[in-house]
C-alpha cells in the first residue's frame, strides 16, 4: 500500500543520492530503518491516541494482512502485464538509446499511459479497500475510539486543517482509515510490535522496580532487580 506521511521519499532521495554508493551498506541500512521509525513514530500519533488493547490489535492484524494481501496482487498484476506486452520495446529503446539516440516521443508516451493507468487502478483500489477494510475496523473499536479517530482524522487533509468542513465522522473515519491504515505499508509490522508491547504493564507508572538482597555461595550479598506492577 502507497506510503504514509512522505518518509518513503525521503528513504528514495538517500538510496539514489550520488554520495550513497560510497557509504557502508551497514551505516545505509541503518539510515533506512531508521527513516522507517520516523514513518512509525507519525503513524504512532495517530494510532496511540484510539487506545487500542491487545485483542483489538490481534483483530486489526487479521483483517489488514488479509486486505493487504489481495490488495498487492491485484496492483502487482496490474503493473507487471502492461510492462510484459512492451518489454522487447523497452530493451531496443534503451539499446538505441545507449548508441546515442534520443527517446522516441511514442515511446515516452506509452509508459506514461501505463503509469497514468497504473495510478488510476491503484486509486480504483485504494476505495474498494476502504470499503471493506472501514466497516471491519469500525466494528472492532468501541464508540468512543470511533469518535477519536474521527477527531484525528481531521488532522490529515489540509482542505480539513483549514476548517472546511467535511461531512461526517463516517467520512471522517474513512480518511483515518485510508491514510493510516490503508495506505500505510508499515502498518501489520506496527501494530505487531504494539501487540507485543501489551505483554508489559500498559502503565509505565503503575510499575517499580525494588530491589530483592540475595547470597550466593561464597556469602557474598548480590541485589536482583525484579518489575513490579501496581495495577490491577
Amino acid at each position: 500500500m502507497n506510503g504514509l506521511l512522505g518518509s518513503a521519499a525521503l528513504l528514495v532521495a538517500f538510496s539514489a543520492s550520488p554520495g550513497a554508493s560510497s557509504q557502508s551498506a551497514d551505516a545505509s541500512q541503518e539510515i533506512r530503518a531508521l527513516m522507517l521509525d520516523v514513518q512509525d513514530i507519525r503513524a504512532l500519533g495517530f494510532l496511540n491516541p484510539i487506545k487500542l488493547t491487545k485483542n483489538q490489535i490481534g483483530k486489526l492484524i487479521a483483517i489488514i494482512s488479509t486486505a493487504q494481501q489481495r490488495y498487492n496482487t491485484i496492483l502487482a498484476t496490474a503493473s507487471a502485464i502492461p510492462v510484459q506486452q512492451i518489454a522487447k520495446e523497452i530493451r531496443e529503446t534503451k539499446k538505441a538509446m545507449i548508441a546515442g539516440c534520443q527517446i522516441p516521443p511514442e515511446f515516452e508516451a506509452k509508459v506514461k499511459r501505463i503509469q497514468e493507468r497504473w495510478v488510476q487502478r491503484r486509486d480504483k483500489e485504494d476505495l474498494n479497500t476502504l470499503k471493506t477494510l472501514s466497516a471491519s475496523v469500525k466494528s472492532i473499536l468501541t464508540k468512543n475510539q470511533f469518535a477519536k479517530a474521527a477527531i484525528l482524522a481531521r488532522k490529515l487533509e489540509p482542505k480539513a486543517k483549514s476548517g472546511a468542513k467535511v461531512d461526517g465522522d463516517d467520512k471522517l473515519f474513512n480518511l483515518y482509515v485510508l491514510k493510516i491504515i490503508i495506505q500505510n505499508p508499515r502498518i501489520v509490522p506496527l501494530l505487531t510490535e504494539m501487540q507485543q508491547s501489551r505483554e508489559v504493564p500498559a502503565n509505565p507508572k503503575s510499575a517499580f522496580f525494588y530491589l530483592i538482597p540475595t547470597t550466593d555461595r561464597g556469602g557474598i550479598v548480590q541485589s536482583t532487580f525484579v518489575l513490579k506492577s501496581t495495577s490491577r
